[in-house]
């Protein structure tokens, strides 16, 4: 499967900021692919999905509970039924 200069260029920036990220880090093809790029693409996501949540919030179709060891949950809105992003 070929891949396009594009993918390829997304592919090496994304090696490249986990090891800016883990300097020491080295691993086979199979482990990077499976760990460091699972790894990489997660810590993004969930910056991505905090970021969500709090304009979700700030709109009042999310609530967010902060419980005494302080995790946050986030869950429906009593005020909203229809959750029209």
């Amino acid at each position: 499967m070929a891949m396009d200069d594009e993918m390829e260029k997304n592919l090496g920036d994304e090696i490249l900021r986990y090891l800016s990220k883990h300097p020491h880090a080295s691993d086979t093809a199979e482990a990077i692919a499976l760990w460091w790029l699972r790894r990489q693409r997660y810590e993004e996501s969930v910056v991505h999905v905090q970021q969500v949540l709090d304009k979700l919030e700030l709109r009042g179709l999310v609530t967010k509970t902060v419980l005494v060891d302080g995790t946050v949950l986030y869950g429906a809105s009593q005020e909203e039924s229809g959750l029209d992003i």
